[in-house]
């Protein structure tokens, strides 16, 4: 079952009436399931943006007793999936992630799965509004931000660089793919309130100098979308 769902998945072949069978028996089974296959399951339905909110509660229940069998690939995959379907409010289920990671501690973390952890504790402080005193140490959480932050964009699409090129005829200030104070994330286009040199007309190094200490004034546009994530 959940090599399938993962197949279908890696593949991106939508089947609707597949993965609606596959969720139906992996509610019935779920106490079979090994750490791999709940991660691989979570991870095939988040991919798929499959809505099943039974499931997501039983694979919950069934990680948070066999949090200790996940390897960093699993724990990683799996918050990824809980942090993409809007399920991160099951406070024993984030201990779990949480107390999992620090116990792997960083060296056993690519930057990949740093980057996915910080997706699932974002989604914790800011969507499912937990307490921080649930998630992994601090030192850790920061990492993964960093993780996240570090991994910047390389270049701006056509598109992008067409509508920064309007907004630069409009003489409104703004830099391209900004990293987000605080959060990791870079968006495409942020507005400053401050008037000068933005877009197309800064050069690559004034640009990035100005993109990491810009106040930008909380308008964002998002171009192509957040498919880097």
């Amino acid at each position: 079952l959940a090599s399938t769902a993962w197949a279908f998945a890696t593949l991106g072949i939508p089947d609707p009436q597949l993965f609606e069978a596959i969720r139906q028996e992996s509610e019935e089974r779920i106490d079979t399931f090994t750490a791999k296959n709940l991660a691989d399951t979570a991870w095939a339905f988040a991919t798929h943006g499959v809505q099943a909110p039974q499931l997501f509660g039983a694979i919950a229940r069934a990680s948070e007793q066999n949090i200790g069998s996940f390897t960093a690939q699993g724990l990683a995959n799996t918050a990824w999936a809980f942090a993409v379907v809007g399920t991160t409010d099951r406070c024993e289920l984030v201990k779990a992630i949480s107390a999992r990671a620090a116990e792997m501690g960083l060296p056993a973390l690519s930057n990949e799965q740093r980057r996915q952890l910080h997706q699932f504790f974002l989604s914790v402080e800011l969507e499912a509004c937990l307490p921080a005193e649930l998630l992994a140490p601090i030192g850790l959480r920061d990492a993964c931000r960093q993780a996240m932050a570090d991994n910047n964009p390389t270049r701006m699409s056509k598109l992008q660089e067409d509508v920064s090129y309007e907004l630069t005829r409009m003489g409104i200030a703004h830099v391209n793919e900004l990293c987000v104070p605080g959060l990791g994330y870079y968006v495409n286009i942020a507005i400053l309130p401050e008037a000068g040199t933005s877009g197309a007309d800064a050069d690559g190094a004034a640009l990035a100098r100005r993109a990491a200490t810009a106040k930008y004034a909380g308008i964002v546009i998002e171009v192509d979308g957040p498919s880097r994530y």
